[in-house]
């Protein structure tokens, strides 16, 4: 019965999302966008939103710019309308180096100023003391969309981007990620609430994706989104729960534990001795590896570096009353299974703990999601440079992009997936009757079919599709095509565009027919040969290097 109510709520959400993602453009703004280029323009897509409350606000965010140091234009990126929003440009670092632009979103200096390009004090206009929504509109959603609107010049999400684009057009098809908070997290397609954790019903917005005070991955994506970093390993979520202390590490083997919760000292764990001293006893969780280079396979144990999560619930009585702190990584006593975790010293980020550890018996390690967007690997002999490409500098801070090579390469492609299996649960999985249920699906579970291959993170749009063979509206345009003809060729005609790459299903196609010996499925056809240069999966190597075999797989 539960899984019939999932499948009604999930075909319920994807039967309204055009709805929904367009009501935006024709209720709620009367100044929308005429196209998703647009750089500038009131409010986009928020609630009719329109001002800031900066009244009594000492650094009169949004307000006029007396006595304030606002961002000029001769950036090296075009700035035309700062709207006073950014109150970090010109300040000296911690090492006294500048003055240079601080970061909005982590790196926090000592002296910083960043917090004010966001709340206010005691003046805010929505909870959290932002400074952008009402009780009524996002909060979230309002502020970040007062910046990533194209006021900065950069980083425009209603721009086409890698992430695509949430500035789409009906007549484009576009769909987005409803981040308006006009939708709950537990009405995503695929959800599969469990373990009780409560952010299930929090309103979607930018920061159920997105950690505005910094993360350990790129882009600033949440370290626990919708929360499952809280949520047990058993119900899909990336907490190790009632692991218990040992101070012996035995061999490891195919039926030893997969995690091991180790008391021990910083050099044998490890540790980087920059950051604590050799002989300085921890607590540390450990990883079982195996080595399948071998018959047979072998397995040992080594340091999990995962950061562990800082952060609590309230447990509240009576008038508000604060009976316990419930911290997401928690520490028992050995003797009395009491919660110490206050006396213990947590280094959280660098995961271990130190200090008062003697009594400890067990923990509960709730370990943060970590997306690397960024890299440089050797594949096949090759060096591959996948690093994020700098596109300009604001005061000091690099603006990249993201070389989206890196989206299905070894030991970064997984860890996508399991980021959005974190709200879209049941599409992470194996191409299997994994539930018993008869329904099959792609093996999204993989570091090379991963969510991102085929989707959208933010939104698509019939600007930035592409066909089987990598070409969009712009790039047909510019081989001689008639720009009517090359968008009522590129424009998706399914009722949604559920955030696709590529136009109708012309991603089975590219894949399909793609990577010899392997997918080869829709290539043995007369049609295919007679037609392979003019067909548009044939002619032009396609621009990602990689849609074919690696010796990884």
């Amino acid at each position: 019965m539960r899984r019939i109510s999932i499948l009604f709520v999930t075909v319920l959400f994807i039967l309204a999302l055009p709805a929904m993602a367009l009501a935006a453009y024709t209720d709620a703004n009367t100044t929308a966008p005429t196209t998703p280029y647009a750089q500038s323009f009131t409010a986009p897509l928020t609630d009719g939103d329109t001002s800031d409350n900066y009244q009594g606000n000492a650094n009169r965010t949004g307000g006029d710019t007396n006595n304030v140091d606002i961002q000029d234009t001769t950036s090296d990126i075009a700035n035309p309308d700062v709207k006073n929003i950014i109150k970090s440009k010109d300040m000296m670092m911690n090492d006294f180096t500048g003055p240079r632009t601080q970061r909005t979103h982590g790196e926090y200096q000592n002296n910083t100023n960043s917090c004010a390009s966001c709340h206010q004090t005691h003046t805010g206009a929505a909870k959290d003391l932002l400074f952008k929504g009402s009780s009524s509109a996002n909060g979230v959603y309002n502020t970040c969309t007062a910046c990533h609107d194209g006021t900065l010049g950069f980083y425009n999400v209603f721009s086409p981007s890698t992430a695509g684009t949430f500035g789409g057009t009906e007549g484009g098809n576009a769909s987005v990620h409803l981040a308006t908070g006009m939708a709950n997290i537990y009405m995503a397609p695929g959800a599969d609430v469990q373990g009780g954790n409560q952010i299930w019903n929090d309103e979607f917005d930018c920061a159920a994706c997105h950690a505005p005070h910094g993360s350990y991955s790129d882009r600033l994506l949440h370290y626990s989104p919708a929360g499952m970093a809280n949520v047990s390993t058993a119900d899909g979520g990336n907490k190790l729960i009632g692991l218990t202390v040992t101070d012996t590490l035995l061999a490891a083997d195919a039926a030893s534990p997969e995690h091991v919760l180790y008391k021990t000292t910083a050099g044998v764990a490890g540790i980087d001795p920059a950051k604590e001293d050799a002989a300085t006893e921890v607590v540390v969780v450990m990883k079982k590896v195996a080595d399948t280079s071998g018959t047979p396979v072998t397995y040992s144990y080594e340091m999990d570096t995962t950061p562990w999560v800082a952060g609590y619930e309230h447990a509240m009585g009576d008038n508000y009353n604060v009976l316990q702190m419930l911290y997401y990584t928690r520490f028992y006593d050995a003797t009395t299974a009491a919660d110490i975790t206050t006396d213990v010293d947590v280094i959280y980020g660098l995961a271990y703990a130190k200090g008062d550890i003697a009594g400890i018996g067990s923990a509960d390690i709730a370990r943060a999601y970590v997306v690397d967007l960024g890299d440089t690997e050797v594949i096949d002999g090759q060096t591959v440079d996948m690093e994020q490409i700098q596109i300009g500098d604001f005061g000091g801070v690099k603006i990249t992009q993201i070389n989206t090579d890196i989206y299905d390469e070894k030991d970064h492609g997984k860890a996508i997936s399991k980021y959005c299996g974190a709200c879209h649960s049941l599409y992470m999985t194996h191409s299997k009757d994994a539930d018993g249920d008869g329904v099959f699906r792609h093996s999204t579970d993989t570091d090379r079919f991963n969510c991102l291959k085929c989707h959208f993170a933010h939104g698509t749009d019939v600007t930035v599709m592409k066909d089987a063979n990598d070409e969009t509206v712009e790039s047909l345009v510019a081989g001689g095509a008639v720009e009517a003809n090359a968008t009522d060729y590129m424009v998706d005609k399914n009722a949604s565009s559920a955030l696709k790459r590529y136009t109708n299903m012309s991603v089975c196609w590219k894949c399909h027919s793609g990577v010899e010996g392997k997918s080869s499925k829709l290539m043995n056809n007369t049609y295919y040969w007679e037609n392979i240069n003019t067909n548009p999966r044939g002619g032009a190597a396609t621009t990602e290097h990689n849609w074919t075999n690696n010796d990884w797989e």
